[in-house]
């Protein structure tokens, strides 16, 4: 399937505000905020029945591993000193105005990244079965089997309370259906959708969310929330900055955040940035100031 047809796909999906998977014939429910309400009440009860049980707590199995110097204070430093200079880097790098400039500062970011990945990865293979990640999962497994139904109307669970509980049910095998059915809702496929003219063109004559989906906002899926979020951002950005020439969402995000840089450096004057490439400009939608008039200026 052509990525077009891929996105035209997720968007009927998050507008219905369900998948259907065919080859068992049942739907998986976007959920939304009021599914949420009891997400601390579920997860405490899951935590407080585990700790009943003797399970140990993050806090502890990191003890134990240190005990046994499977795991180092220094190495807890680390991770800090890493999460501190990502952060710093990533602020530094927000303020550049030239892509080339910034692109290598993303590359840095991107090394110090996998250096706080494998630290983190190490760190959390001795938190397997901890008390935070069993109750974790127990309300993954929760939600999951509460998203699915027999009907798009949401009325008859695929599942009874009962058969919820069934240590036989294969939970693991919805868990991939359901990721399988959600791949294309991807963050990175709802911001193509949010510039998408087959998008557009319905959100532009809606005032707000509720008048595009038909719902308040605490009846929307994450799904649609994150569309109108990002709807709403291009809209600016296109408003502000109808020049910018690009179809690339994230490259749209950072051409509209250089623009406002700099038109906060040029002060109403006229924009001269040294080291910016003619095509950096044009995707901006701003043009350069003619050196080749100040050179032939100088020279006379």
């Amino acid at each position: 399937m052509k990525e077009e047809s891929k996105l035209r796909s997720a968007l009927s999906e998050i507008l219905n505000g369900f998948c259907f998977y065919k080859d068992e014939g049942f739907y998986i429910k976007h959920l939304t905020l009021d599914d949420y309400v009891d997400f601390e009440y579920k997860y405490d009860s899951y935590y407080k029945n585990l700790r009943s049980k003797k399970v140990l707590n993050n806090e502890e199995l990191i003890s134990q591993a240190k005990a046994r110097d499977l795991w180092s204070k220094e190495e807890d430093y680390k991770i800090e000193d890493l999460e501190s200079l990502i952060k710093n880097t990533r602020e530094s790098s927000d303020k550049l105005l030239i892509y080339a400039q910034k692109q290598a500062q993303l590359e840095y970011i991107k090394e110090l990244e996998q250096d706080l990945f494998i630290l983190k990865n190490k760190k959390n293979s001795f938190l397997n079965h901890s008390c935070e990640n069993l109750a974790e999962k127990k309300i993954n497994e929760y939600y999951l089997l509460n998203s699915l139904f027999k009907d798009k109307e949401f009325i008859k669970p695929l599942f009874t309370e009962e058969e919820k509980e069934d240590v036989s049910l294969d939970v693991h095998k919805y868990f991939k259906i359901q990721t399988e059915c959600l791949r294309n809702m991807s963050t990175e496929n709802i911001k193509k959708i949010a510039i998408k003219e087959f998008f557009t063109s319905g959100w532009r004559i809606c005032n707000n969310a509720f008048e595009y989906f038909g719902k308040p906002i605490s009846r929307l899926s994450f799904y649609q929330t994150n569309l109108a979020n990002y709807a709403k951002t291009f809209t600016t950005i296109f408003e502000r900055y109808p020049n910018i020439n690009s179809e690339d969402p994230d490259e749209i995000i950072r051409l509209a955040n250089s623009r406002h840089k700099l038109e906060e450096k040029a002060n109403g004057k006229d924009i001269d940035i040294v080291g910016m490439t003619h095509e950096e400009a044009d995707k901006m939608g701003i043009k350069l100031k003619d050196r080749s008039r100040q050179f032939a200026e100088i020279n006379q």
